[in-house]
């Protein structure tokens, strides 16, 4: 009786209180993925357009020229970041699958073991034995899936703020554009609003792991 509660209590915490809301989860935060991407890919092009608009500034927006070039340097490693991201969350739904057909197919021998003659269901025990522990692992591999891409996670936001920090500095250095001072604070706020959206983003994933470990 004590491990057909402990395998009831395995079924119910992978099955009932939270696996149907869990895949959905994670095809969000796949999507959130794609979106930091494009918004990455939005500031490489950006950065590209700002680098010429400070060529054509001259000398006094070599400044702004320089962190331009850096930002572009920040949106490759970004977008090679939400690669990393998007090959862990994958990795995390081929677990769950896993799991969930492991729990299904626990819950199947446990039933039969329930229902069969004393002979039959101590037939079953090794089977079962063997169930829970594939279970186990199961869980353990995505638990170890879900560490990994939070830790991905962390580093996309830490890089973030470096992102932010160089924002920060094209926006001093867009005061020494002379006639194209304008155009390039212009520039830096178009830098700041795409950051703050990927940064938005990529705090909105972090909620979404909450319970799935």
């Amino acid at each position: 009786m004590a491990h057909d509660r402990e395998e009831t209590a395995v079924v119910m915490d992978e099955q009932g209180t939270g696996a149907q809301g869990m895949l959905p989860r994670f095809v969000a935060i796949n999507e959130e993925i794609k979106r930091v991407v494009q918004g990455a890919r939005q500031v490489n092009h950006a950065a590209l357009n700002a680098m010429l608009l400070a060529k054509k500034s001259g000398s006094r927006a070599a400044g702004f020229g320089v962190v331009a070039a850096e930002l572009r340097r920040f949106s490759t490693m970004l977008e090679s970041h939400m690669q990393v991201l998007s090959s862990r969350i994958f990795g995390v739904i081929e677990r769950f699958a896993v799991l969930q057909k492991r729990s299904r197919l626990h819950a199947l021998l446990r039933r039969a073991g329930e229902s069969s003659a004393e002979a039959g269901a101590r037939a079953l025990d090794a089977r079962l034995a063997c169930g829970r522990a594939a279970l186990a692992r199961a869980r353990t591999e995505l638990r170890q899936g879900l560490v990994r891409f939070g830790r991905e996670l962390d580093r996309s936001r830490v890089l973030c703020e470096h992102g932010a920090r160089l924002v920060t500095l094209a926006k001093v250095e867009s005061a020494y554009g002379g006639d194209f001072a304008a155009r390039l604070r212009q520039v830096s706020r178009h830098f700041e609003a795409a950051i703050e959206r990927i940064v938005a983003l990529l705090d909105a994933v972090r909620p979404r792991l909450a319970g799935c470990a």
